[in-house]
């Protein structure tokens, strides 16, 4: 009792918050009118070492952007990268060909992900910072929108598990050494430099530039709970003025740590009671990640897990679904895999095609077929 009570304490005084910000939008003449249509987000490349752009997969993205276009035919649809990769002329080819394909795409700004891989598992570019999460600075997305070409299909850029991330370096920096040592720091102890990760101030000028742009912001995370309640209030700081209420999108990403999600809503239930009043207010709408990582063996994943959270997410009202990791969703190598495989015989007709998985999921959004 004492621990739900504390619990509702935490959430009443965020609720609160919620509520005031809501207030100041609707003076501000912050739209009303929720998405008409449900979009899909499909996660084309997280920035690993052995991923399309890293190993210019010009091939497998065709047949993956084919298969995706496939479902424009009932919804918006969107690709996903990371920009995170050294290889700068190959993201640039990338992006390029997502143009040509007349696809819009979302890149990603923060992540955890680069704080994971970035100078790790994948060479990074010049002007981002992996001790802070930074995977490509203000001034080279400019010059992504202002290109001819690549600029009229650039409509997004998504704040992946910032939160969580913040709250893990924290507990690193915190568990180092000592009796309460802890070894899931060990794989990137090298960007464990800089404790705060959530920085509001470092983060609007990304908000801003969005604005200008008219771009969606799309703000990802899997925790959602007590243990980060401090990073949601950073998070509210930053939609205080209501000026992002027409662009931004809070997900829930389902894959929470010990497969805690795989058949329990409860966080998504809690999540959803919490963040539906803003919805008009202070952000444009809500969205769920659906991700095999909900699953200890995420490859094997069944699908009947993704299908069950793709419903949930459809009853909670839910307008913007993601679907990751691209291996999950596409024939492509996990991220053990050697890099190069584009030259492998398996992979080199058939990499980026719907995997068995995204055929049934397909099925169940109404897309009978996949090109």
């Amino acid at each position: 009792m004492e621990m739900k009570s504390l619990m509702h304490r935490y959430y009443g005084r965020f609720l609160l918050a919620l509520m005031a910000l809501s207030m100041v939008s609707s003076s501000n003449g912050a739209t009303q009118e929720k998405p008409k249509s449900v979009s899909l987000i499909f996660n084309l490349d997280q920035g690993m070492p052995n991923g399309i752009i890293e190993n210019l997969d010009l091939g497998g993205l065709d047949r993956a952007l084919d298969t995706v276009q496939s479902f424009e035919t009932k919804y918006k649809v969107y690709a996903l990268y990371s920009p995170l990769t050294a290889r700068t002329d190959r993201l640039k080819r990338v992006l390029a060909a997502t143009a040509r394909h007349r696809m819009r795409f979302i890149l990603d700004v923060y992540s955890s992900d680069v704080i994971a891989i970035g100078n790790i598992g994948t060479r990074v570019r010049a002007d981002a910072i992996p001790h802070e999460g930074l995977a490509i600075s203000l001034k080279a997305l400019e010059q992504i929108k202002r290109d001819p070409l690549i600029g009229p299909f650039f409509a997004g850029i998504r704040f992946h598990e910032v939160a969580a991330v913040d709250f893990t370096v924290k507990a690193c920096l915190d568990s180092k050494s000592g009796p309460n040592r802890v070894d899931w720091c060990d794989h990137f102890q090298r960007n464990l430099r800089q404790r705060n990760i959530l920085q509001p101030s470092k983060i609007r000028p990304f908000f801003e530039f969005a604005r200008r742009h008219r771009m969606m912001i799309l703000w990802s995370d899997w925790k959602w709970d007590q243990g980060t309640i401090a990073q949601e209030e950073q998070l509210a700081t930053l939609l205080a003025s209501g000026r992002y209420s027409d662009l931004l999108v809070l997900q829930f990403a389902n894959n929470l740590p010990g497969e805690a999600a795989r058949t329990n809503d409860s966080a998504w239930q809690s999540w959803l009671k919490r963040y539906r009043p803003a919805v008009g207010h202070t952000v444009h709408a809500l969205g769920l990640s659906d991700q095999s990582w909900t699953c200890a063996n995420q490859k094997s994943c069944p699908s009947s897990v993704i299908i069950q959270w793709m419903k949930r997410g459809l009853e909670g009202r839910a307008t913007i679904f993601s679907f990751e990791p691209s291996f999950y969703y596409f024939l492509l190598p996990e991220e053990q895999h050697p890099v190069g495989y584009p030259n492998a015989p398996q992979w080199r007709s058939t990499s980026g095609k719907a995997s068995p998985a995204l055929r049934l999921l397909a099925k169940e959004l109404g897309v009978e077929r996949l090109d």
